[in-house]
């Protein structure tokens, strides 16, 4: 009796465990990173401007890239548990047709080279930095 017991205490203590580590992955307690590519759903609580190319991030070992609605944009990125650091972050200089995807980029552009912090909620790319939190959704294809 009192094995089994032992027995259904371990177990619960294991499923408590696992389900305590949603998002969480094997870099520190964080999701790595690495190979993986998003799209731009909010920033700062706001959706990307209409009419513009969705802000993108991938991510490879040790480098970021992606298009910030207007230009192609890359640097180096490190990851050490939930801390994420990008940049310093170069792009081409092509100018947006319009006025708000070019403030929309540079917006961008800055909030990713201010970033400090990284986590996967809810299978959603959740990027903190001072100014508040960019929220992208996995890439597709």
């Amino acid at each position: 009796m009192m094995r089994q017991m032992l027995g259904t205490a371990v177990i619960a203590l294991v499923l408590a465990a696992c389900a305590g580590t949603q998002g969480m992955g094997a870099a520190g307690g964080a999701q790595p990173l690495a190979n993986t590519s998003w799209v731009l759903t909010r920033m700062n609580g706001a959706a990307p401007a209409a009419g513009v190319t969705a802000p993108t991030l991938e991510f490879a070992t040790d480098r970021v890239s992606g298009n910030g609605g207007c230009n192609l944009f890359n640097g180096p990125f490190t990851q050490s548990g939930g801390t994420v650091d990008m940049g310093p972050l170069v792009s081409t200089r092509r100018a947006c047709a319009d006025p708000a995807g070019n403030a929309q980029e540079t917006a961008y552009l800055r909030a990713l080279d201010e970033a400090t912090a990284a986590a996967v909620v809810d299978g959603m790319l959740e990027l903190t930095t001072p100014a508040g939190t960019l929220r992208f959704r996995p890439a597709t294809g």
